[in-house]
């Protein structure tokens, strides 16, 4: 009874907004002598999405089908109220209605439902040093992409933004509360209100600028609710003085989260000076300082340093620098004096360009560990498909492990939004399909590991050589060689000192409609994870005529893992993309893959079809997409298979 009532209820407003339109049709503009509004501009969009899957191995049997209908209707327009210089307003009513079946394992079920869509920014004294703007939205971001599971999202925003145009102090305030709520494959839902101070000063050659905020932050994902609160706060200065070509960098900057139990905190000032004495000769000085805190354990640094570069003729380019730095950690401390000298050599040669560099760095190192265990706080990591990327360290405390996102807003969930997965004494981390986590996304990890030494002063030598060689822009060749040896100088040595070497080469031709590219790398380490891989990738591009596009991919590679991750992978995968043209109003579009990896802890294939047909005439657009998937493990024994049909049929704004 609701249902039908809200619906009767967006159905007259629906109306109301379509007789305006109508009577609005045969003039540019709607006025009255307090009140302005545009020619409304009329949208309409229908969809249906078609989807198949099957999934079958010794513990599966899933199979799906889905069928979904959208309409959409758009009423935008543009006005003011009273008199331009007091209101201005802009409006896109979107309502939206869809329409679900789906059978899942012959159970059945369908879902109608309504949105309520829209966009409202409302200006107040929009050509005032001072203004005020009010806005609000309401819409529903489907996933449709053909090989994830099905999911929607409801997002509810408004908010205000004061502003402040004086040319002495800019400055910005404004407030957004927000409501997302996602169902389907993945439910979650996300409520938040953030306040956010924006503001800069510059005067001469100084410039300064302020940002601070406060979020309130509430994530519930499968039961799971976490209450997030973050203070975030930075300053920033640059100084210039233009007849000594001095430039000066101030930045100060702090973060207070309060997780549930869990309370974090970040601090850093750093301090950067630029002199250019001439042309080619220059220095830079830093000062750094920064703190991090997590819950017990702690992470802080202190760090001063110094460089000089120098150009000489234009082809050898010096540099030399040096830095002190003082740790202290929860379990220990490490105090670090760091010399580096580079040097980068370019000349010009008949048909090319001949480039060399050689490095060398020095560090002397003491180290006192009070405790067996050592945190980490925040090692980056970017998360891949479904691709595994190892944690920096060995003999990791697994009930330690936590990811947040880059913002440290959210915390990801183990087995929903990640995977973890020991080999020997290595970890590594994986996103989930259908996880909170984005592909692609930088995520934080923090953790603490097992020190299987005590403490000792060490010195590392690190030598590093290379070339690079170009010809006539369409044959690249490059090497590089480093090495990297520890030495203990006093205490207890760890047991496997460092004394790693790794060799890189690649070679890249660009021939006609051909791209080569051969990389190599033998990376020996006795702490780390030694790796000899190899690659060949193949790239042909084709247009035998104006409106016809080919495209050609195919790779081919090896990867030999060593020293406590013993395996050896193999991959090859190859790949088309077709796009012709033959009509003004018409598009024809046809894409495939085929990749496989193999090898002791995993044997996949990928395969991939997708079609797509574009159309468009006058103000409409259409579109009809075809994908297919097909996913085999053969070490689960689990085979997924996709078929996802998309039409759409856009009327744009008019």
């Amino acid at each position: 009874m609701n249902y039908n009532l809200c619906i009767l209820k967006y159905a007259v407003l629906v109306l109301m907004c379509v007789t305006i339109f109508i009577f609005t049709t045969s003039k540019n503009t709607f006025a009255r002598t307090n009140f302005h509004m545009e020619r409304p501009r009329l949208g309409l969009e229908f969809l249906y999405n078609f989807n198949n899957e099957e999934q079958t191995g010794p513990d599966i049997n899933f199979q799906s089908e889905r069928h979904e209908f959208r309409e959409r209707l758009s009423i935008e327009s543009t006005g003011w109220i009273y008199h331009p210089a007091l209101c201005e307003y802009v409006f896109d009513f979107r309502p939206e209605w869809g329409q679900r079946m789906e059978e899942i394992n012959t159970e059945k079920g369908s879902k109608n439902a309504f949105l309520q869509g829209y966009y409202l920014k409302t200006t107040f004294l929009p050509y005032k040093p001072y203004s005020l703007a009010l806005f609000g939205r309401r819409q529903n971001n489907p996933s449709l992409s053909s090989f994830s599971q099905v999911s929607d999202t409801d997002i509810d925003i408004y908010g205000a933004n004061l502003n402040f145009s004086y040319p002495v102090l800019p400055t910005s305030l404004s407030y957004t509360h927000s409501e997302e709520e996602q169902t389907g494959f993945y439910n979650s839902q996300d409520k938040s209100d953030s306040w956010r101070l924006l503001s800069s000063h510059r005067k001469g050659n100084s410039n300064t600028q302020l940002n601070a905020t406060y979020e309130e932050r509430m994530h519930t994902t499968s039961g799971f609710t976490s209450d997030i609160d973050t203070l975030y706060s930075n300053i920033s200065n640059t100084y210039e003085l233009e007849e000594r070509k001095i430039r000066f960098r101030s930045y100060l900057s702090q973060r207070l989260t309060d997780q549930n139990t869990l309370k974090t905190s970040a601090i850093g000032f750093n301090e950067d000076i630029d002199w250019e004495h001439r042309k080619n000769l220059s220095t830079d000085y830093n000062l750094l300082y920064s703190k991090n805190t997590s819950g017990d354990i702690f992470n802080e640094t202190k760090n001063i340093g110094a460089g000089l570069s120098h150009r000489l003729y234009e082809n050898l380019d010096t540099i030399v620098s040096g830095n002190i730095t003082d740790k202290e950690f929860t379990g220990g401390s490490e105090n670090s004096y760091i010399g580096d000298l580079k040097f980068d050599y370019v000349r010009p040669i008949p048909y090319g360009t001949l480039g060399a560099n050689m490095g060398f760095n020095y560090r002397l190192r003491s180290s006192t560990f009070d405790e067996e265990f050592i945190p980490v706080i925040d090692e980056p990591h970017i998360l891949t498909g479904i691709a595994f990327s190892f944690l920096d360290n060995k003999f990791i405390d697994i009930g330690s492990i936590k990811v947040t996102n880059i913002d440290r807003t959210r915390v990801y969930i183990n087995n929903l939004d990640y995977e973890i997965d020991e080999i020997n004494f290595f970890v590594r981390i994986r996103r989930l399909i259908g996880s909170g986590i984005a592909d692609g996304e930088q995520v934080l990890v923090s953790y603490r590991y097992l020190s299987t030494t005590s403490s000792f002063d060490d010195s590392t030598f690190v030598q590093s050589y290379g070339f690079n060689l170009d010809l006539l822009s369409k044959l690249f060749l490059s090497y590089r060689y480093q090495h990297s040896k520890q030495k203990i100088l006093s205490g207890i040595p760890p047991d496997e000192p460092q004394d790693d070497t790794v060799h890189t080469a690649e070679i890249e031709l660009l021939w006609r409609f051909t791209d080569t590219i051969f990389s190599y790398e033998n990376a020996d380490r006795t702490a780390g994870n030694s790796i000899e891989t190899w690659r060949v990738n193949e790239v042909l591009t084709f247009r035998p005529a104006p409106n016809l596009f080919f495209k050609m991919t195919g790779t081919l590679g090896h990867s030999e893992f060593k020293k406590g991750i013993e395996e050896i992978q193999d991959s090859y995968g190859f790949g088309f993309i077709i796009d012709w043209i033959p009509v003004t109003w018409g598009k024809l579009g046809l894409s495939g893959s085929h990749y496989a990896l193999s090898g002791d802890s995993v044997k996949t294939e990928d395969t991939a079809i997708t079609v797509n047909l574009e159309m468009s005439y006058s103000i409409w657009n259409g579109s009809l997409k075809y994908s297919y998937l097909l996913r085999k493990d053969d070490i689960d024994d689990v085979t997924r298979q996709i078929n996802n049909i998309i039409f759409e049929i856009v009327k744009v704004n008019f």
